[in-house]
This record gives structure tokens, C-alpha cells and sequence, in this order.
């Protein structure tokens, strides 16, 4: 599952980016099963309704409320947007001093 979709419920990233957080429904491993078979099935094709659905689950005796949020994983994640936007606003701003 992409880090841009939610592990713990079926909202989008345009629903739970944003304050206040519209309630979705919970994944719980039948219906994650269930998805994938209709994904499977091409009941479902586009990108947004998959909902990042790739694969059944690895381990299907673990229901997504229990499992825990890869916080390693999450500060990794924060340290690579700050970096490349910290080249990205370092680039910006060389190329603007060359130029003056």
C-alpha cells in the first residue's frame, strides 16, 4: 500500500489531509480481500477507487486496527520531502542570485 493512502481506513488522500478528518469506513482483512477481488474481477479500474489495493494482505490473521504506524518509515519520509525541498528552494534561489 502507498504511504499516500490510509492503512486503517478506505478515505482519500484529499479527505484525511485536510482537518476535519471526514469519517470512512474501516479496512478490516475481508474487505481488503473482498477489494481485491473485485479489483481483480475489473469490477473496479480507476486509479482512485482501488484505493492503493495491490496484493492481499501478508499477513491476513492481523486486522489493520492492530497494526502499528511505521513511524521510522514516517520520519524517513519527512526527512526526504525537507531535503529535496530544501535543494529544490537552494537551486530557486542560486538560479534568482544569478540573475540579479
Amino acid at each position: 500500500m502507498s504511504s499516500s493512502w490510509c492503512m486503517w481506513c478506505t478515505s482519500y488522500p484529499s479527505d484525511w489531509k485536510h482537518h476535519p478528518v471526514t469519517p470512512a469506513e474501516n479496512w478490516t482483512i475481508k474487505k481488503i480481500k473482498h477489494h481485491k477481488e473485485r479489483i481483480d474481477r475489473k469490477e473496479v479500474k480507476e486509479a482512485r477507487d482501488i484505493l492503493c489495493t495491490v496484493n492481499n494482505p501478508v499477513w491476513d490473521f492481523i486486522e489493520s486496527q492492530n497494526y502499528i504506524f511505521p513511524e521510522l518509515h514516517a520520519e524517513t519520509q519527512l526527512t526526504l520531502y525537507l531535503i529535496t525541498f530544501t535543494v529544490l528552494l537552494m537551486t530557486k534561489l542560486r538560479q534568482y542570485h544569478l540573475r540579479n
